[in-house]
């Protein structure tokens, strides 16, 4: 039976990703409304993961150095501040001043959970807990932006994000949660883990590049495309995480976490072909959403629990270490491939553009993938 204390951890963690994706999923189209171009939406995504890759390089020495509960505490405090700030904005260049600090604290609290989730877990339950955890913020994935995109028309922004912020008062509160865990005394001594963790970083940034355009577009080509269904790709996305972690987490014990990544970076792959090139509108989200996050959840869960066990004792540094890689991923694909579909929406039409932002997502994913298949061979199945 686990620790009560991971289970209300859990909680937590759906709460996290259930506040933070509404706020990923409105802004954009808040920002178009306010006149922003396709990449300037992408640019505030952009800033954000700046914030939080930045961020990831701080947060760990520093949850392992204060605490990680009193991290999670702090950061969440501070978020409900900078949300609120968001109400009060009306023009898109005062969003990309705060998003920089919007993504630093959404990495304490990214990195705080899954930090204390890792000491909360013992090491032979480690990949199948963290599986576990990963549901958790799956379910909040997918609850998040269906339920945000789905007020967001009768609240108006301004209330939106307050109830938002609300939420992260929760957050702040952390029941449950001690102010430091006895396993956490003294884990931020022993070697820096970055060069033990190289072979996973470059896995997860890769995944980061393709994952970065879901947040910031998918929600913008489904008002293009006239969905009813606006949330369609991220909810279908988060339903794939859900159900790959779920398998994982109920028959992941025995198997072998190498051999499968391959696989699931080809998944990925046909994914983003599948919103590239498929036909139709709904359908082409909705598939295209579940089978990438079902590459991505479980690729994500295996490859932390991969650099956590790399890491030694400052596991909590070597899970910001791939969060940064990941963030890195994710900004650089928001800015770079954001101002790509930019230029093709402008040469071609829109809906070419958003098709050619998802191939070029699947990019550093093809790159990676022999990567993932020699180290499959050379991990014999660990």
């Amino acid at each position: 039976m686990r620790d009560r204390r991971f289970l209300g951890l859990l909680g937590l963690n759906t709460l996290v990703w259930f506040a933070g994706y509404q706020v990923f999923a409105i802004v954009p189209l808040h920002l178009r409304g306010l006149g922003a171009s396709l990449a300037g939406s992408g640019r505030f995504a952009a800033f954000l993961t700046l914030g939080t890759a930045s961020g990831a390089l701080l947060m760990g020495r520093l949850g392992d150095r204060v605490g990680q509960a009193r991290l999670l505490r702090t950061a969440g405090a501070l978020l409900v501040a900078i949300l609120a700030s968001y109400a009060a904005l009306g023009r898109p260049w005062l969003f990309m001043l705060l998003a920089p600090l919007h993504g630093l604290l959404w990495a304490g609290l990214k990195t705080s959970t899954m930090a204390l989730a890792t000491h909360l877990l013992p090491a032979e339950d480690r990949a199948s807990g963290l599986s576990l955890f990963g549901l958790s913020g799956a379910l909040g994935v997918a609850l998040g932006p269906l339920a945000g995109l789905a007020a967001l028309p009768f609240l108006g922004f301004r209330v939106q994000i307050l109830a938002t912020a609300a939420a992260f008062l929760v957050v702040a509160a952390a029941p449950g949660l001690p102010r430091r865990l006895p396993s956490e005394q003294g884990s931020a001594e022993g070697p820096w883990p970055g060069r033990a963790i190289l072979v996973p970083a470059l896995l997860v940034f890769a995944w980061g590049w393709g994952q970065g355009l879901l947040p910031p577009f998918s929600a913008q080509e489904a008002r293009f495309l006239r969905l009813a269904w606006a949330s369609a790709l991220l909810t279908c996305f988060a339903l794939g995480m859900l159900a790959s972690r779920a398998l994982f987490s109920a028959l992941g014990r025995g198997l072998k976490p190498a051999r499968l990544l391959p696989w699931l970076m080809a998944g990925g792959l046909a994914a983003l072909g599948t919103l590239a090139l498929a036909p139709g509108a709904l359908g082409r989200h909705m598939a295209g959403g579940a089978l990438f996050g079902a590459s991505l959840g479980l690729s994500h869960t295996l490859l932390f629990a991969w650099a956590v066990d790399l890491g030694g004792p400052r596991r909590g540094e070597a899970v910001c270490l791939m969060y940064l890689a990941y963030e890195a991923g994710m900004g650089l694909s928001a800015a770079l491939v954001g101002q790509a579909m930019d230029a093709a929406a402008r040469a071609w039409g829109e809906g070419t553009g958003f098709r050619a932002g998802w191939a070029l997502g699947g990019l550093l994913i093809l790159l990676a993938l022999p990567l993932a298949l020699v180290q499959a061979r050379r991990a014999g199945g660990r």
